[in-house]
This record gives C-alpha cells, sequence and structure tokens, in this order.
C-alpha cells in the first residue's frame, strides 16, 4: 500500500499561468488580469486554469515510484487564485487488483478547499 503523500507546489505567479494560457492557447482574461476577473465577478483577482492544477496533480502522482496512473479525475470545488500557494494531498483508499484508489485534495495556502480528485494507480510490473 502506498503511503500519504503531500507536495507543497509554492505559490503559483502570473508568470506560470502566462506561459499555460500560451501553451493551452487559452487567453480567457479571468486568469490574466484583475479587470478581466473582475468582469466576470471574480472580485478577488485572477485565477489559476484548472487543467494547470490538472497537471500539477498528475506531475505529482508521477513522482510515486513503481506506479503509472491509470485513471485521474478531478472535480474544482472553488477557484485558486493567481498568486496562491498550492498544496496536494494524497492518501489511499482502497487496493483490488493490483490497483490502488487515491483520494487528492488540492488545497491552497490557507487550507481552502480548491479541488478534490481521485486516481487509480497501477504497480509498473518490474522486469
Amino acid at each position: 500500500m502506498i503511503e500519504p503523500r503531500k507536495w507543497n507546489l509554492g505559490f503559483i505567479d502570473q508568470g506560470q499561468v502566462n506561459v499555460f494560457a500560451d501553451a493551452a492557447l487559452d487567453h480567457n482574461e479571468i486568469h490574466l488580469s484583475k479587470e478581466g476577473a473582475a468582469k466576470a465577478g471574480l472580485m478577488d483577482g485572477p485565477i489559476v486554469h484548472g487543467m494547470l492544477i490538472y497537471g500539477f496533480v498528475e506531475r505529482c502522482l508521477a513522482k510515486i515510484e513503481g506506479h503509472e496512473v491509470r485513471q485521474l479525475s478531478l472535480q474544482f470545488v472553488r477557484p485558486l487564485l493567481v498568486g496562491a500557494e498550492l498544496q496536494i494531498e494524497a492518501r489511499p483508499l482502497k487496493e483490488e487488483q493490483g490497483e490502488i484508489l487515491l483520494r487528492i485534495l488540492c488545497r491552497s495556502g490557507d487550507r481552502q478547499l480548491n479541488a478534490i480528485a481521485e486516481a487509480r494507480l497501477a504497480a509498473i510490473p518490474a522486469g
């Protein structure tokens, strides 16, 4: 069984968001400017792309040695503001037929829940 894991990805800054926006061709102003976010009713400022958060989760799971991600689903609970810290926690729920089901919580630095995910990992065969 995999032990619970925690990753602190640090603060997600506007530069990271801009790079992702360019790569994803997603230049929605809610991610890029305070004014654009305010026009959409997000008065606290721009928010991080959901798919960028998804990518951070996937990258963390890929660090679990001896296993590979077979399935990953993520549900967003609240936006993560650009400039906020991102923390990812994973804990095993069950193991069956050589696969491990993980529950993943994505939180901002103030411990607010931003997303909940489940991942199914499989052991990589030796050889």
